[in-house]
């Protein structure tokens, strides 16, 4: 606008030979900055590596879906499993939810902590429970390609600590769990302030 507005100005103090080119050109190339200033500003910001780095959670999980950050290797419970290799896999592994699927891994349940508590309320039946008798419904799953926004809504509409990731045919292929999420955003987060760091220094 300025720039507009001071070829404007020069434009009537010469002729019209003279004026009316300095303001066609001042005015075309005014146009071609906005025009393409942003955008290969914009690049030049990628190029110096310094795009993204006021990342927020936000930020990180519109960028993510179930499959970056879903635990690939969970124990597997089998709907015939007993107590007490149920109770083992607990002990050897940090998980608080497991998914309880058949022989072909088809999701059919989850077990919980608070289901292993339940068990032992009853001591005189527990050598003889399966996995099919502990576990309760999976309400809720979610396919590997579902943006991290959606799960984490989907795990709010039901009240959820955790969501089993499962194929087209109900396969489980992953599980997530709130935890397992928040170490992501934070882990995430933590890198990008390093970098940052690591740019102020090479700046100084």
């Amino acid at each position: 606008g300025v720039a507009i507005g001071l070829s404007i100005l020069a434009g009537q103090k010469f002729d019209e030979s003279i004026g009316n080119p300095i303001i066609l050109i001042v005015t075309a190339a005014t146009f071609i900055v906005e025009i393409l200033g942003p955008p290969f500003v914009k690049i030049a910001v990628v190029k110096a590596g310094e795009a993204g780095l006021n990342i927020t959670e936000e930020d990180i999980l519109i960028q993510s879906k179930a499959e970056d950050i879903m635990d690939k290797n969970i124990p597997v419970i089998y709907e015939n499993m007993h107590l007490a290799k149920i109770l083992t896999i607990f002990g050897e592994t940090d998980n608080l939810y497991y998914p309880v699927t058949d022989k072909d891994k088809k999701l059919l349940g989850i077990i919980t902590i608070e289901n292993l508590k339940d068990a032992f309320s009853v001591s005189d039946l527990s050598d003889f429970l399966l996995a099919d008798d502990l576990m309760e419904p999976a309400i809720a799953s979610v396919s590997p390609k579902t943006p991290m926004l959606d799960v984490l809504e989907i795990m709010k509409q039901h009240n959820l600590e955790y969501l089993p990731i499962v194929s087209k045919d109900n396969t489980i292929v992953g599980f997530l769990e709130n935890r397992t999420i928040q170490r992501h955003i934070s882990r995430k987060i933590l890198e990008m302030k390093k970098r940052t760091d690591t740019l102020e220094q090479s700046a100084s």
